[in-house]
């Protein structure tokens, strides 16, 4: 590996890595997501040996290893610009400012266990948080302040400090969360990760590493509160995302700009929960983000809270910043009576307790749901989810965009959860498809993933164009779509069925082979490998396996390892792999470079597979296991391999395995 690294850096790129704007970039610094597989440490020091000629410019900030697969830098325009042919590099974004969402101008408890106004001067919660556990991303805690009466400590500082709070802002929203006085939820427990300094200003790298922390030490049942705005940001969202799907709620401040909350990172995401402020007449207030990203409205006016400077100070802030704690509170309270619950369950127990109606002039898309933690559900009947957002629990449902078979309208976010039994998957066949057409998907897209929530680890696909897409299936009992659309051109929508068929119970009988070379094989295991592996395979090299299954069944060829002479056409070292008995027949895959390729699916039940090298630079090869696998084709002719691991010949075939696996077109 170290080796095709030294190669890799030194080669010409065949392209340059996408370089991602921000709205308030910081000068010279930027976050960079390398491709899954390639390891952080070893890239950054080849890379570092590489530029040294060119003479510095180029200094780690951060290192990244459980969110977010990269690292966070400081680097002149001409490593950047090297950087950038990289091909293990994903994509580069600027770093961005980040600031809490606050406005100087207090009340909210009397609010939230009430169903309507006026106030009656009393709070009673339906709970108080108990073990409940929230991490706090802010400016830190004042946490010898009497209101938290021992139950807030200093986590981790991403900054760099003490943690010590000297902006004020971390503890006015952890005062909201959990204090004695103030808080939502009296006996929560609460932890400081900072990530602002003294100004309430800080950087998407300093949240990032944050989230990293989190995802190792945080202890369940646990709440991360954010109340900070910024512009969008992928690195930022993946790293919270990833929070979500490791079993974290996460609330976030919808902002203070009187604008759509969609634009903001990471309030755009539909696994967290996004949160607007109203004031005491249950008015979206003159600040306050909206649109169909926000979840649910809080208190956000004339909030009095802890401060810093004392055990008992006591500050008034506005802001969304200070409705997302009110909501964090109650999520916590939720999460401490039921330490079972998902993400996604809190975040539906948390709407469907919501006052529907209450809020005036929510602003266009947003929901009318108020936020209600006192005993019985808000309304008198569940509130209804957005129009165009369900969720399916009947097999053969129909699954249709708004308004299909008339074109569907802009600026659309749809969440769609496909659940049937245990013991069953669920199998999403489309009869029409018809979305705003894009090579990267930018405009109109459908994302299906394999999951309850829009996890970017469970992405099956993202769907956009006129294509005859098929069938997709689930590995479980749950299906996730979001159909998100812009504000320009639209189509005729889609249309698909969602059937729930039973996981059968089936042994898959074993694949048998041949190899060519000497000691490539354990025909009892049905492995594979180069020659020579693990260590380096020699020049001039040709070795062939063939191998085939049962008839009804295909061959599922999983790499275990994988590390080639790398070529953007594999014109050196490659591996081929054949549709059939012989290489006379059609080529499906040709595999180059050091990135872990898919599985490979023939479509029928033969297999052949040809590896051959040249006359200079060697690798340590690669090791496979040959199964069979059930018939369960899709086609996906938009799908390719990238340079670094080869390219696609045909179509790609896609098996539905029901023991260890994951689907992926």
């Amino acid at each position: 590996m170290k080796h095709f690294l030294l190669f890799l850096l030194f080669s010409v790129a065949y392209s340059l890595a996408p370089l991602k704007k921000v709205d308030t970039p910081v000068t010279e610094h930027y976050i960079v997501k390398l491709k899954d597989g390639i390891s952080v440490p070893s890239f950054i020091k080849t890379f570092e040996k590489e530029i040294m000629p060119i003479g510095g410019g180029f200094s780690i900030l951060k290192q990244y290893k459980n969110v977010f697969n990269g690292f966070a830098a400081r680097m002149s325009q001409n490593v950047l610009n090297l950087l950038r042919e990289k091909e293990v590099v994903d994509y580069i974004e600027e770093d961005a400012l980040y600031s809490v969402s606050q406005t100087q101008v207090a009340w909210g408890l009397d609010r939230i266990d009430q169903l309507g106004l006026p106030l009656d001067n009393s709070y009673n919660p339906i709970g108080s948080g108990l073990n409940a556990n929230v991490y706090i991303l802010d400016t830190g805690i004042n946490y010898s302040h009497n209101e938290f009466g021992g139950r807030a400590q200093n986590a981790y500082d991403a900054t760099g400090g003490d943690g010590v709070d000297c902006d004020g802002h971390g503890t006015h929203c952890a005062g909201i969360v959990g204090g004695t006085t103030y808080g939502v939820a009296k006996d929560v427990n609460i932890f400081s990760v900072r990530v602002f300094g003294c100004s309430g200003t800080g950087y998407t790298t300093d949240i990032i590493e944050a989230c990293d922390w989190v995802k190792v030490n945080g202890v369940s049942p646990g709440v991360v509160s954010m109340s900070f705005a910024g512009g969008a940001s992928s690195s930022l969202d993946a790293a919270v995302s990833d929070l979500v799907s490791n079993g974290f709620v996460v609330v976030v401040a919808a902002g203070n700009d009187v604008s759509d909350a969609c634009a903001y990172s990471p309030a755009r995401l539909s696994d967290v929960i996004t949160v607007g402020a109203t004031d005491k007449a249950d008015k979206r207030t003159y600040f306050s983000n909206f649109g169909i990203c926000v979840d649910i409205f809080a208190p956000g006016v004339n909030i009095e809270s802890a401060w810093i400077g004392n055990t008992d100070s006591v500050s008034t802030l506005s802001g969304t910043s200070t409705s997302a704690p009110h909501v964090t509170g109650v999520a916590a309270i939720l999460r401490s009576m039921d330490d079972t619950m998902t993400p996604l369950e809190v975040k539906n127990a948390l709407l469907n307790r919501a006052i529907m109606g209450a809020v005036s002039d929510p602003g266009d898309g947003s929901p009318n749901l108020l936020l209600y933690v006192g005993s019985g559900d808000g309304p008198n009947t569940p509130p209804p989810e957005p129009a165009c957002s369900y969720t399916i629990t009947n097999n053969g449902s129909d699954v249709t965009s708004p308004n299909y078979p008339e074109n569907y309208d802009n600026n659309l976010k749809c969440d769609y959860t496909i659940i049937t039994d245990d013991g069953y998957y669920v199998a999403l066949i489309f009869d029409d498809f018809d979305l705003e057409d894009h090579e990267n998907c930018a405009y109109d897209v459908l994302n299906i993933y394999d999951d309850s929530t829009s996890t970017s680890s469970n992405l099956i696909a993202s769907l956009c164009g006129s294509n005859n897409v098929g069938i997709f299936r689930s590995t479980r009992n749950v299906m996730h779509l979001t159909f998100i659309t812009d504000s320009v051109t639209t189509g005729r929508g889609f249309s698909a069925t969602a059937d729930f068929l039973e996981i059968p119970q089936i042994v898959l009988p074993p694949a048998t082979g041949t190899c060519s070379c000497p000691d490539t094989c354990d025909l009892e295991n049905n492995i594979i490998w180069s020659p020579n592996y693990p260590e380096e395979y020699g020049t001039d090299e040709y070795c062939s396996y063939q191998f085939s299954v049962p008839d009804g069944y295909f061959v599922n060829i999983t790499f275990l390892d994988f590390n080639l002479e790398n070529s953007g056409t594999c014109s050196f070292d490659k591996l081929s792999i054949f549709d059939g008995i012989d290489n006379t027949t059609n080529e499906i895959a040709e595999l180059c470079g050091a990135i872990l390729p898919d599985p490979v699916f023939t479509s029928g039940s033969d297999s052949f597979l040809q590896f051959t090298t040249d006359g200079s630079v060697t690798r340590t090869g690669f090791q496979a296991v040959i199964t069979s696998a059930l018939t369960g084709e899709l086609q996906n002719a938009n799908k390719t391999i990238s340079p670094h691991q080869g390219r696609q010949l045909s179509h790609r075939h896609i098996a539905i395995i029901f023991t260890p696996m994951k689907v992926r077109l």
